[in-house]
């Protein structure tokens, strides 16, 4: 292990998280896979295979002392630094501006934009030893205003921002930092919740047959599908915290393919979500010996 390179990924059991850390793997980084609760990886698990990754972490990003011993509890156990992929969020939508607590954004904040900057801060002494990079994970929505996502839109703007910052306060300490721009990712986020208690068995027939109908169709133009796979953006992050990448700095890579242009494609894929919320309940509905109905 210390010939290889240690990574700490955030949110790793999302849809983005696990395909950032199987591409790590791939190219040789020893990865730390880092969720609320470990119980968000077995849920996971369930439906969408195990996280691959070589240690797994638990740390609540909006709390502060979690935060920084997060960075301190991965090196003990792997070594010391050299990529930190930011990306845990909270993508939480609020009907209205009028339903939405202070405390909804504070915690919003904290976990979006507060502890990507203060991860960086504890792991710059090993990133700088080690000439590291951080990748933070951002959205079309920071430039593309929707209904109801006005706190996430926000805060991934700002994170963009600070990215360009943090580079610039860095560079002399021979730490890159860029930001990976996501567009639409297939992973059924609208899933987890219901999935998260059935069998294994179950989670995975049902999510095989949402997902099939939610992507039918959206394909797009040409050969460039418009949904993506988790490991696209993990690609991206891999070219990111490369050799090959020691010339990119303060950048906000979209990895997209070219959301903000496919009017037509956007507008089916948010038909089928619907479509696909209306699957699951009936899927999920139990008849009267309360076997589920695709059994």
């Amino acid at each position: 292990m210390e010939n290889k390179k240690v990574a700490l990924v955030t949110g790793a059991s999302g849809i983005i998280g696990p395909g950032i850390c199987s591409t790590l793997r791939k190219a040789g980084w020893i990865v730390a896979a880092a969720d609320r609760t470990l119980e968000e990886f077995e849920q996971t698990a369930r439906y969408r295979g195990p996280v691959d990754a070589d240690d797994f972490f638990e740390a609540d990003l909006s709390d502060g002392p979690s935060v920084e011993c997060l960075v301190a509890e991965v090196e003990e156990r792997l070594g010391s630094l050299s990529l930190l992929v930011n990306n845990a969020a909270v993508g939480q939508l609020f009907d209205g501006i009028g339903n939405v607590k202070r405390s909804d954004y504070e915690r919003l904040i904290s976990v979006n934009l507060l502890a990507p900057f203060f991860l960086t801060q504890a792991a710059l002494p090993s990133l700088q030893k080690n000439s590291g990079s951080v990748v933070m994970i951002s959205s079309v929505l920071a430039e593309m205003p929707k209904p109801n996502s006005t706190l996430y839109g926000v805060s991934k703007s700002a994170l963009e921002k600070q990215t360009e910052f943090l580079a610039h306060d860095l560079i002399k300490q021979g730490v890159r930092v860029n930001a990976i721009r996501v567009g639409c990712v297939r992973g059924g986020a609208f899933l987890r919740e219901h999935l998260k208690d059935l069998p294994p068995e179950e989670s995975q027939k049902i999510y095989e047959e949402v997902m099939k109908v939610h992507l039918a169709d959206v394909v797009g133009e040409g050969e460039i599908p418009l949904v993506g796979r988790p490991e696209d953006v993990g690609n991206a992050v891999r070219f990111l915290s490369s050799p090959e990448a020691r010339m990119v700095n303060g950048c906000v890579l979209p990895v997209d393919s070219g959301f903000a242009y496919r009017e037509n494609e956007r507008q089916l894929l948010s038909k089928r979500t619907e479509q696909s919320s209306e699957m699951v309940a009936k899927l999920l509905n139990r008849n009267q010996d309360g076997a589920s109905v695709i059994r």
